[in-house]
């Protein structure tokens, strides 16, 4: 009797597992009753995963992406045969926008920094499905409006901060920059966008352990939130001709979630993208070797990262190294997939990268501010040298 009814309350939290899916797409319930998704760990391999083997693969920090939802047939180069609109026309061959760029480099502040990632890391984790995780997307939120606000007020730039809801408990943030009274309209010109991931996990006790992510990646999202504050409040403005774009994406640690359902409803509302640049992990220089800003050479636009490579030389204290990533490492793969030129720039070589990512340890305690800085003078030269493009 009692072996029947375990067998019947097991069906039925089956069954509704099953349902919660059907309807939002995404499974809402503790740990251990989740229902299996399809996880891609390459370009042709996919398989169903319980959320235990999925942490496995947090834990041995293997790539892998989400793909129960978007399931779009892929063509021989591994991209979706689903394409977003984007501009192919190639890119500068050296930096030409100097005279715009140097003035917010110098204005670089270390200090607010390390206030801004301290506060981040002050929320117990930033797991995507739980109000810690949530909250620190508010508070991310709320930052990004309190400096739109006061562009606003200065009349030369129309900045915007929106709330991308998503089934789970953290929604994303997107901050556009425009100029003020801009004729014709900039809504059909193509937006260049900067992007880093909020949330954070804990390996081995994801839903309740501490989760700091100081480097992963609470240093690419102060990396991008310093470079958003320097364009919209600084005295030095550079007054896009298109639109500027800083994503903070929710549930990257979960299989690229939340950048994936952004880049759908670009898909879906033709929003024309020109290029896409993610920071993930951005505040460790490994000690005895020398500092380099990372710049992916795979599963990226080629010429896209050629040209970073070029803005690295121009405006950085440190030279630029090439790097791989593997199959989809970070959020930029969600835009790379659709077409999207995409670049991937990361703190050092990945074998020699931040050793305590995933777990406690992931504090301040391992951040190089001079390091971050670096990263932000490439996201401040991308920016500018891309928006003011002609």
């Amino acid at each position: 009797m009692c072996f029947v009814a375990a067998r019947t309350i097991m069906l039925v939290l089956s069954i509704f597992s099953l349902l919660v899916i059907s309807v939002f797409g995404y499974p809402q319930l503790p740990q251990g009753l989740l229902a299996e998704r399809l996880i891609a760990t390459s370009e042709t391999h996919a398989e169903w995963l319980s959320e235990d083997a999925v942490l496995d693969l947090i834990r041995k920090r293997k790539n892998f992406v989400d793909v129960t939802k978007d399931r779009s047939p892929l063509g021989t180069d591994g991209k979706s045969l689903d394409i977003l609109w984007a501009d192919h026309s190639g890119f500068p061959s050296s930096a030409v926008r100097q005279s715009a760029v140097r003035p917010l480099l110098a204005a670089i502040d270390k200090h607010r920094l390390e206030a801004f990632l301290t506060t981040l890391t002050e929320f117990h984790t930033r797991q995507y499905n739980t109000q810690s995780g949530k909250g620190a997307a508010e508070w991310i939120y709320h930052q990004a409006s309190a400096a739109a606000a006061f562009a606003n007020a200065r009349g030369s730039l129309t900045v915007t901060v929106s709330k991308f809801l998503h089934p789970w408990a953290q929604f994303s943030v997107i901050a556009r920059i425009e100029p003020s009274n801009a004729w014709p309209p900039l809504r059909d010109v193509s937006a260049v966008i900067l992007s880093a991931h909020m949330d954070s996990v804990n390996h081995a006790d994801p839903y309740k352990g501490r989760a700091p992510g100081a480097d992963d990646d609470g240093s690419g999202t102060a990396t991008m939130f310093e470079a958003y504050r320097l364009l919209t409040t600084s005295h030095s403005l550079a007054i896009p001709t298109r639109p500027i774009e800083f994503h903070w994406y929710a549930a990257e640690e979960g299989g690229k979630l939340g950048s994936q359902e952004v880049v759908a409803s670009y898909l879906r509302s033709n929003n024309p993208v020109r290029a896409q640049l993610q920071m993930d992990m951005t505040g460790y220089s490994p000690p005895g070797k020398p500092a380099i800003v990372g710049i992916a050479t795979d599963n990226t636009d080629t010429r896209l990262a050629t040209y970073l490579k070029h803005l690295v030389g121009t405006y950085c204290d440190i030279p630029a190294g090439d790097i791989t990533c593997g199959f989809a490492c970070s959020d930029h793969w969600s835009w790379h997939r659709k077409g999207i030129p995409a670049a991937f720039a990361f703190e050092a070589a990945f074998e020699d990268s931040n050793p305590n990512v995933h777990t406690p340890e992931d504090d301040l305690s391992h951040i190089s501010f001079d390091h971050v800085s670096e990263y932000v003078k490439l996201a401040l030269a991308f920016a500018v040298e891309m928006g003011l493009e002609e």
